[in-house]
C-alpha cells in the first residue's frame, strides 16, 4: 500500500500534486472499492496547460462517478430499493471532497517527516482516530508484509 506523491505536477486537482493510488477488492481510507483502479500516470502531468488539468480532473471525477455508480447500483439491487441520479451524484462530490482533504493530510505528513513519496506511515497516522479503519488497514499491511516474506 503505497501512494506516490508527485511533486512538481500541476494539477487543478490539488494545486500542487496528485496522488495515485491503486484499489483493489481493499478498504482504503473508508470507501471499498471492487476492483475499481484508478490511476494518473505522472508524466501526462508535467507541463499541462490549464484546459488539459480541467479535462483531467473531468476524467477522474467520471471515472469516480462510474465507480461510485456501479457500487450504489448492487447495494440498491440487494436491498430492494432505487437510488437517484442526484443522489448518486451527491454522494460522489462528497466522496471527491474527502479525497482531496485526505490527499492533503497525507501530502503534509509525507512532507513533516521530510519525505516526497506517502507510505503506510502516513495512512495508519490519518486513520489513528478510527479504530475500525485502522484495524482493518493494520490487518492488510500484517497480510502484505508476511506475503513478502
Amino acid at each position: 500500500m503505497d501512494a506516490s506523491v508527485h511533486r512538481g505536477a500541476r494539477s487543478s486537482i490539488d494545486r500542487n500534486y496528485i496522488v495515485s493510488i491503486s484499489i483493489d477488492k481493499s478498504y482504503l481510507l473508508g470507501y471499498q472499492l471492487w476492483g475499481v483502479e484508478l490511476s494518473v500516470t505522472p508524466g501526462c502531468l508535467l507541463n499541462m496547460d490549464p484546459n488539459e488539468e480541467v479535462g483531467l480532473e473531468e476524467r477522474l471525477k467520471s471515472a469516480l462517478w462510474l465507480a461510485i455508480g456501479k457500487i450504489v447500483d448492487d447495494e440498491t439491487i440487494k436491498l430492494g430499493v432505487n437510488a437517484t441520479p442526484q443522489f448518486i451524484g451527491a454522494l460522489t462530490e462528497m466522496v471527491w471532497a474527502q479525497i482531496e482533504t485526505v490527499s492533503q493530510d497525507l501530502e503534509s505528513f509525507a512532507k513533516h517527516a521530510g519525505r516526497s513519496t506517502v507510505n503506510v506511515s502516513d495512512v495508519m497516522l490519518l486513520a489513528r482516530r478510527n479504530e475500525g479503519l485502522e484495524s482493518i488497514l493494520r490487518a492488510f499491511v500484517d497480510q502484505q508484509r508476511e506475503e513478502e516474506t
